[in-house]
Order: structure tokens, then C-alpha cells, then sequence
């Protein structure tokens, strides 16, 4: 977690954002000795890892605020696990302030070298960073035990911490039922005439908590049933 504030340039006052993130990532990834993921291990089901694929924590972002058509340039920090909306990140402004976004958008990577938009990055850099050092009072962050800080000065390492996973094999090796690859996909249906887009969630399961139907990798022969949100939150 430390290497992550110093490389990504992180202001100690989001730690809390970053500890999230890394909780995250670290209870949907796949453990072979154990056959599962942690979240899997607690309540038996294929986490959702779809919110993880399109961003890493502190990545430049487009989003759009409610009622606002135009895009403004942000820091992505994580998953909003608080709001019931299907695909809700948490997005640093750049006047310091947090706001929670079901509209965001990466930056690619010939946006990365747009001239103009890297003067804006480095604007958002320089007034984030100066709003957050001064402890804004409108800016509303969880700065929490401040003993905790400790972290960031290198000469402490008391309080690293540090999420590792022991190095996992290709998914390849390991038997369909169990991993999924599936799962997590972006696809478009036909629901009423109209073509919308939604998410793979997990596989349909009976009343028993057992996969319905078998995967195969021929289609004739592929049985499995999934769970599909759609973006309007809708599921089927």
C-alpha cells in the first residue's frame, strides 16, 4: 500500500480510498490452494469483478457529474460500495472534493499525450493536492486515526501494509465449473425490441446454491445459466 501512495503520487488524506481498493482486489483474486477467492469463501458465490477491469486505483478518468453533460477530468478511486446504482465509482475532483459517479470513462492512451490534456492533469495534480494539504473544511474525507500516517514516511515500516497473493497459475489449467471466464463479461440483448448493453453478474443458481445447467465449451451442448445486470440496474 505504501509502494502505491509514493508511485501514484497519492495525498496521504485518501488512504482510506486506497485501503479500500486494495481490500478489494485482494478478496476477489483467485487462490489456488484454497480453490476460491476469499469472497467466494464467505458467501459461496463468483464475486463481480466487472467494476475493477477498466480502471486501477488513482487512473485519469473522465466522468460526469448528475446533470452535467460536459466531461471533467478526475482521479478514479474506487468503487462506491454505498450506492445501489449498478457500476458507481468515487472520483477525485479537482477542487479536492469526492463525488460518487455512475458515468466515467478512462482516459486512453493518445489522450494521455494530448498537450491539452495533460495541462489539465497537471492542473488537477497541483489544486487537488493544494486542497487537500490544507484540509479544506468543504472537503468532507475520513482522515481517521492519524497514527496511521505513519506509513508514509520512509522511515517507518511498522505500519506497512501490504496485500500479497501467492502467484497463481493461468486460468486455463483449472476446471470450467470453476472458473468462469464468462463471468464479468460486457454484452448486448435484445430485451423488448431494443438492444441493451449489461454485465455477466455470476451463474444462475437453484435453490440450493448449485450452478443451473453445464458449461461447455461447444455451444450445442453448453447448458449454464447466468445473471445478467443490465446499466439501468435491471437484472434477468
Amino acid at each position: 500500500m505504501k509502494h502505491s501512495m509514493l508511485t501514484k503520487g497519492v495525498h496521504p488524506r485518501l488512504w482510506g480510498y486506497l485501503l479500500q481498493y486494495e481490500a478489494d482486489v485482494h478478496n476477489r483474486t483467485w487462490n489456488p490452494k484454497t480453490g476460491c477467492t476469499l469472497w467466494e469463501s464467505v458467501y459461496g458465490n463468483t464475486p463481480d469483478i466487472s467494476e475493477f477491469l477498466d480502471f486501477a486505483f488513482y487512473d485519469w478518468v473522465w466522468f460526469w457529474e448528475p446533470g452535467n453533460k460536459k466531461a471533467s477530468i478526475g482521479c478514479w478511486l474506487g468503487v462506491n460500495h454505498s450506492c445501489q446504482e449498478a457500476l458507481s465509482s468515487h472520483v477525485l475532483k479537482e477542487n479536492g472534493e469526492i463525488v460518487a459517479c455512475t458515468m466515467v470513462q478512462a482516459l486512453t492512451k493518445d489522450d494521455l499525450a494530448i498537450p491539452n490534456y495533460k495541462f489539465m492533469m497537471e492542473r488537477h495534480e497541483h489544486q487537488s493536492n493544494k486542497s487537500l494539504t490544507i484540509q479544506n473544511p468543504k472537503v468532507k474525507i475520513d482522515n481517521r486515526d492519524d497514527n496511521f500516517r505513519r506509513l508514509f514516511h520512509d522511515d517507518d515500516t511498522s505500519l506497512d501494509i501490504d496485500f500479497s497473493v501467492e502467484a497463481i497459475d493461468e486460468a486455463d489449467k483449472y476446471d470450467v465449473d470453476t472458473y468462469n471466464r464468462l463471468v464479468g463479461a460486457q454484452i448486448e440483448l435484445n430485451r423488448g425490441g431494443e438492444t441493451v448493453k449489461g454485465r455477466v453478474k455470476d451463474r444462475a443458481r437453484d435453490e440450493f446454491g448449485c450452478p443451473v445447467g453445464t458449461y461447455d465449451n461447444n455451444p450445442l451442448l453448453d447448458t449454464a445459466q447466468y445473471v445478467v445486470e443490465y446499466y439501468d440496474g435491471s437484472r434477468c
